[in-house]
């Protein structure tokens, strides 16, 4: 948990010994610690996990851990192998799920800053996808099935999931394996000895701050600042640190 470089504007509140989800201070709701540390959950969102939370209209109190494991596994597998994460493929791969008062998803088939979240009941009705897979379609055939595992900061960063780059900087990062460049998907696999460095970008390449932030939900100013209609509210990332019970807490302002 210590080492997801949280930022300080988040406001990040740590819940004192014995604290529970119960105890959220009012503005706030809970977070699980295993986001961070099992389920490779950093903030902002990115554009692939505000839209999944928006399609199925559940608010992130209400995900499981193993839930956000799943969701983001699929995102830095397709991320690696240069294909957009789309909520259509999600559902080609998993199926919506209520269990024990939360949601999460299991496999059919093998396998920014802004974000309505809605809170839906546990006991609705969750209609079963239906989709296909795209077997006949190139990407499809050549897709790679990797393990479960917890991503680096570095890796992140690599796969565009992490807004922690210096704008402006003439380097980009690349996984190196034995001395030369690799394809990302080759950190995921188990004969791995890949290590990410960087590389100037070549001359007309787009900076790579530029390429991470278009994956990225960013408000523009005139939205921060507008005053909200009477009755609503805006979703403000700020949350706590590890918590004793692991449910740390998320502020909302209104």
């Amino acid at each position: 948990m210590l080492n997801c470089r949280i930022s300080a504007e988040y406001g990040a509140r740590c819940p004192t010994e014995g604290q529970t989800t119960l105890d959220a201070p009012i503005s706030y709701v809970t977070l699980f610690a295993d986001f961070f540390n099992e389920g490779n959950f950093r903030l902002p969102l990115t554009i692939f996990m505000a839209d999944l939370l928006e399609y199925y209209k559940i608010h992130i109190s209400l995900l499981s851990p193993l839930g956000m494991v799943r969701a983001h596994h699929f995102e830095y597998c397709f991320q690696s192998q240069w294909l957009e994460p789309t909520i259509e493929h999600f559902r080609r791969f998993y199926q919506l799920q209520a269990q024990l008062g939360f949601y999460s998803f299991y496999a059919l088939k093998g396998v920014a800053v802004v974000c309505r979240l809605e809170v839906r009941s546990v006991f609705q009705h969750i209609l079963k996808e239906m989709l296909a897979l795209p077997i006949s379609q190139e990407w499809y055939e050549e897709l790679q099935a990797f393990p479960l595992v917890v991503v680096s900061n570095k890796g992140f960063i690599v796969l565009c999931m992490m807004m922690r780059w210096k704008a402006g900087s003439k380097l980009k990062p690349v996984c190196r394996e034995n001395g030369s460049v690799v394809q990302l998907w080759r950190m995921f696999a188990p004969d791995n000895e890949v290590k990410i460095t960087t590389k100037p970008f070549d001359d007309g390449e787009e900076g790579w701050y530029e390429t991470i932030i278009r994956n990225f939900r960013m408000p523009e100013g005139s939205v921060l600042e507008a005053l909200l209609p009477a009755g609503l509210s805006m979703c403000v990332i700020y949350f706590s640190t590890l918590s004793c019970a692991g449910v740390p807490f998320l502020r909302v302002e209104s």
